[in-house]
């Protein structure tokens, strides 16, 4: 697998709950319900 089928998995599994950022730091999504620790 490479990293772009890995991300399109992630699109379709988390698109909800995801915004796919290129480093997961959290400042993206801060503060929206449920937030990545709620999937």
């Amino acid at each position: 697998m490479d990293l772009l089928t890995a991300r399109k998995n992630a699109a379709d599994r988390l698109s909800r709950a995801c915004r796919l950022c290129r480093q997961c730091n959290g400042v993206a999504c801060a503060g929206e319900i449920p937030g990545f620790g709620g999937v």
